[in-house]
């Protein structure tokens, strides 16, 4: 893996964060998060959005308010640099030369340990991978949380950075311990920068136990269904 713990990490450290063409809400609340907290040297590099099978969930759990503001538009807005990357992403990485690249929006990047790059993934490592983990948690029995990682060729794979459990507060809705959960997805990855800088041997997230867990598709809706009961019953 690539040499983390000679990466050092400051306020004016050259960061990229990696999202869409397209408006994106994480990517969004990444980019405020960065500038408030004084981050100064970012670029965004902006891949193509590529149109998906529509699958609309019965119970909705991240936030679909996004402004409507394209990604070279907001970098200008927060004085930060823009790169579209229609083809090969990894040749404005190299060209750029970020010491950690964030993912804001991302599907599966080919070769991704040519970079050191960070994922906040809204579900706890290894137990939770794949689409809908908070979902699958819930229904599966498993524990809810989020882990920011280092990744690699695997799905929801790689080096732990740092991860976190959450639990529900009684009678809180779903709607609203989703949005709990989306915030601090957000801010573990930018908090994961200054984590990066004492790391020095980043465990690795899988291991023999990996084929226990594999990565989860999109919940069809009847087990949607089921995890909903599943829960309303847990915080009755």
């Amino acid at each position: 893996m690539l040499d983390v713990a000679a990466v050092s990490i400051d306020k004016d450290t050259r960061i990229a964060v990696l999202t869409y063409d397209a408006p994106h809400r994480k990517t969004q609340d990444v980019l405020f998060r960065l500038r408030g907290m004084g981050y100064a040297d970012v670029v965004v590099v902006a891949m193509p959005w590529q149109e998906r099978k529509n699958h609309a969930p019965l119970f909705p759990h991240r936030p679909d308010n996004v402004l409507p503001v394209k990604p070279m538009l907001l970098a200008t807005r927060l004085g930060y640099r823009f790169q579209a990357a229609p083809h090969d992403v990894y040749m404005w990485l190299d060209t750029w030369e970020p010491a950690v690249t964030l993912i804001g929006g991302a599907g599966i990047l080919p070769d991704p340990e040519r970079r050191l790059i960070v994922n906040s993934h809204p579900g706890y490592l290894p137990n939770v991978r794949g689409l809908d983990a908070l979902k699958w948690a819930i229904y599966d029995d498993q524990p809810i949380g989020v882990t920011a990682h280092v990744i690699d060729a695997e799905a929801d794979s790689g080096w732990l950075i740092d991860r976190k459990i959450i639990a529900p507060a009684f009678t809180e809705d779903f709607g609203a311990f989703a949005r709990r959960q989306y915030e601090l997805e957000v801010s573990m990855l930018v908090a994961s920068l200054a984590k990066l800088d004492a790391a020095k041997a980043l465990r690795p997230l899988i291991d023999h136990e990996i084929l226990k867990h594999q990565p989860h598709r999109r919940m069809p809706h009847a087990r949607e269904l089921e995890m909903m009961a599943k829960y309303r019953r847990g915080v009755a």
